[in-house]
């Protein structure tokens, strides 16, 4: 079957614009919408005390849209203190713990990843203070943006239903999660690791963020 040079002009121009709109509809589709309500934590978490939470202020930074607020972790330890970050962002490559916190006050110096159990997190320091970052899905918590679309998808392009209306456009988004220790050299200075005392709070923290999905009943 031959195919006229007319025919291929038209279909190439037709993938040509098919993936033009797509890019245009990742980068200034519409507005985001807002990000869903930051998780409900008790009063205690075994022997340690939360604080009631505040507004955490964040600059307002282009096609991501974020709801925040700052909590103290007080144990017999010592102080940490605890900022969660529900964020809603345009494009999966903005979805990761530094591109969130870059050019905020949450931007770790020095983070190194760190494996905890299946968990992935970010230790590093913030004012000079021990710090600790991941980005919490319903499967798990890590800090890349390749581990986080093991996790969860991260909607990298709407589909042909989404750009006509028929169905949702996935958006990427995550809960940060940022605990610093009171003091330089940790809240509990234990041995020569000044992380163990937010490894300690983000243990304490897991199982409220990230709840084990229940078996359905028979």
């Amino acid at each position: 079957m031959t195919v006229s040079p007319r025919l291929m002009l038209l279909v190439t121009g037709a993938l040509a614009t098919a993936g033009l709109v797509a890019v245009g509809a990742a980068s200034f589709g519409p507005q985001l919408p807002a990000p869903d309500p930051l998780p409900s934590l008790p009063s205690r978490l075994g022997d340690t005390r939360l604080g009631p939470p505040s507004p955490q202020p964040l600059p307002t930074i282009a096609d991501r849209r974020v709801r925040a607020e700052r909590r103290r972790l007080q144990s017999v330890d010592g102080d940490v203190e605890l900022v969660l970050v529900q964020a809603v962002v345009r494009l999966p490559e903005q979805r990761s713990v530094s591109a969130l916190t870059k050019d905020t006050t949450l931007q770790l110096k020095g983070g190194r990843p760190r494996r905890l159990g299946t968990d992935q997190v970010l230790i590093g320091r913030l004012a000079d203070r021990p710090a600790l970052q991941t980005c919490v899905t319903p499967k798990g918590a890590a800090a890349s943006r390749q581990q986080l679309s093991r996790l969860a998808p991260d909607g990298r392009l709407p589909s042909l239903a989404a750009l006509v209306g028929l169905a949702p456009q996935p958006v990427p988004g995550c809960l940060l999660v940022s605990l610093q220790a009171e003091s330089p050299r940790g809240a509990a200075a234990i041995g020569d690791d000044p992380a163990v005392s937010l490894i300690q709070a983000w243990t304490l923290l897991r199982p409220v963020l990230i709840p084990e999905p229940t078996s359905p009943s028979r």
